[in-house]
C-alpha cells in the first residue's frame, strides 16, 4: 500500500501552521493546517514572509518543513 504523505510547517525548529491570509505562527498542542503538497508549503512561507514585510516586521527565514505520513 502506498504511503500518503502531508507537510507540516516548522518555525525556529518547532512545530508551526499557517494563519490564512497572515503568517506562520508557532502551535500550542494541536498542529493544523498540514499541506498536501510541498508547493503549497512553500507558497504559504512565501505569503508569510509578505505578509511580515507588508507590517514593518523583521523576516523570518527559519522556515522549514516535516513530511508527515498519514493513514
Amino acid at each position: 500500500m502506498k504511503k500518503k504523505y502531508k507537510y507540516m510547517h516548522i518555525l525556529n525548529g518547532r512545530p508551526a501552521h499557517y494563519v490564512n491570509n497572515r503568517q506562520i505562527v508557532f502551535s500550542c498542542g494541536v498542529v493544523e493546517n498540514l499541506c498536501d503538497t510541498l508547493k503549497q508549503l512553500k507558497k504559504q512561507q512565501l505569503l508569510s514572509e509578505a505578509w511580515r514585510l507588508s507590517k514593518g516586521w523583521i523576516e523570518t527565514k527559519d522556515y522549514g518543513h516535516l513530511r508527515v505520513v498519514v493513514d
